[in-house]
């Protein structure tokens, strides 16, 4: 489940292309299929490059209006710099095919996919004896901005053991102070969340200064 993930869920629908970057381990897969699965409800197509349950394996499916394309690894799956394919030449016309895709990869997938980009940057059973409770920073990526625009994002939580069931994962992520992280948790949960757990983690730093990472 997602904590303060809903301007999250709303800009991957309006950007339509999402790079989930981060090392291996680092959880880009688990989240891709919780945003898939989440638009899957809402009447979106699943389709997969990787073994998912209820979702259509790709090469099979050949229809992608209104779907949701998960390439996991896209970098290797998919040649960004030559739209060859049916499915790489539908990524010029996300919006008409009304397809959204989610690109969790360690390399760099093409400029022109990430339209939005999504890092895990710290666990915080890292600090606290809790479950795996991940936070992640959102921004809009080199594709959609231009001089003098405004940075776009933000954070939220994400608690895989909710989705999931037991969920190890090693990669801390970018390594960012704990004044850092304390503040970007207050503002993943600003929205006021009913989950107990992550009320929980609201630990007491109003007199903290922030630190940037």
């Amino acid at each position: 489940m997602l904590v303060g993930g809903d301007l999250l869920l709303e800009y991957v629908q309006l950007y339509r292309s999402v790079w989930l970057k981060g090392r291996l381990g680092g959880g880009k897969t688990s989240l891709a299929v919780y945003i898939a699965r989440y638009l899957q409800s809402r009447g979106y197509k699943f389709i997969s490059n990787i073994p998912v349950e209820g979702a259509i394996r790709l090469p099979s499916a050949a229809d992608f209006s209104r779907a949701v394309v998960l390439l996991d690894e896209a970098a290797d799956f998919l040649d960004a710099y030559e739209f060859k394919s049916e499915l790489a030449a539908s990524f010029k016309y996300l919006r008409h095919y009304d397809l959204v895709v989610l690109l969790p990869c360690t390399d760099p997938v093409h400029r022109r996919l990430r339209k939005l980009v999504v890092e895990r940057v710290f666990r915080l059973e890292a600090l606290l004896p809790v479950p795996p409770i991940w936070l992640y920073r959102f921004w809009v990526g080199p594709s959609m901005e231009w001089p003098g625009r405004k940075a776009i994002g933000g954070h939220f939580l994400f608690l895989p053991n909710a989705v999931f069931g037991r969920y190890a994962s090693t990669h801390g992520g970018r390594g960012v102070t704990t004044v850092a992280v304390l503040r970007a948790l207050r503002q993943a949960l600003v929205e006021g969340s009913e989950n107990i757990i992550a009320k929980e983690l609201v630990i007491a730093s109003e007199d903290v200064q922030y630190s940037p990472e």
